[in-house]
């Protein structure tokens, strides 16, 4: 029978609790040192790491940029094509009526008007006549928000530029029928019972350039991209737009 001597048996022996708590401390120890060597909050980031976010930063724009460009393109073209509908509403409306009607363009803000309507801002009236006076058809129209009718287009003699050759044009309007008269002064776009903007054959074409741009109320156009713009050119006896 071997013996075992109580000296020996106590030198041996550890309680379990603290060996737990030592292989607790060792680990904490070793994550301790791990955090404090591989942070990039302590030791910044790796030349890598910068390259990578700035091409993914350089990959974003790359597809943002476009998507502006297009935003504006599509405003752009709506507004035109509203508004090459409405000459067209108010061509069709001389005819069935045998009567004349323009379209005016507001060059600058008209406060009895309405707000918001310089180089922006359009409106039907009919002939009426009876009065003798121009009636209000419908309510103010407004291209959108970022795009305006330019005021500075007009080179060359091929063409009557609306803006740059009417924009001093004063046009007797009663807002309703019937109703008293205010005037407007502003570009318009007139058509004749025949359909045409004019009754001489020998007239040239009438046109108006609609462009991405902003217009203060004071009529001040300030171009956003020169490359996004449409040119209306309507043909004075039939009255048929086209768009370029």
């Amino acid at each position: 029978m071997i013996s075992v001597s109580p000296r020996s048996r106590t030198s041996d022996f550890r309680p379990p609790v603290s060996r737990t708590r030592s292989a607790l401390a060792r680990h904490a120890e070793a994550k301790r040192r791990q955090v404090t060597r591989y942070s990039p909050f302590l030791h910044g980031f790796t030349l890598l790491e910068i390259l990578v976010v700035i091409g993914i930063i350089g990959l974003v724009l790359t597809f943002l940029v476009p998507s502006l460009g297009t935003s504006s393109a599509r405003s752009l073209e709506g507004s035109t094509r509203q508004f090459l509908a409405d000459l067209e509403n108010a061509r069709l409306m001389a005819i069935a009526e045998r009567t004349r009607t323009r379209i005016l363009i507001a060059v600058s803000d008209a406060p009895d008007w309405g707000q918001d309507l310089a180089l922006r801002g359009y409106l039907a009236v009919s002939f009426n006549r009876t009065s003798n006076t121009w009636t209000q058809r419908g309510k103010w129209n407004r291209l959108s928000q970022s795009v305006a009718f330019d005021p500075n287009a007009g080179s060359g003699s091929s063409s009557l530029w609306i803006i740059a050759n009417r924009r001093t044009a004063t046009t007797s309007v009663a807002k309703v029928a019937g109703g008293a008269s205010t005037d407007f002064t502003g570009a318009y776009i007139e058509f004749h019972p025949n359909g045409g903007t004019s009754l001489d054959p020998l007239s040239l074409p009438e046109a108006i350039s609609i462009a991405d741009a902003i217009a203060s109320s004071n009529g001040t156009f300030t171009a956003k991209n020169q490359k996004l713009r449409f040119q209306v050119t309507i043909d004075p006896l039939s009255g048929s737009t086209a768009l370029q």
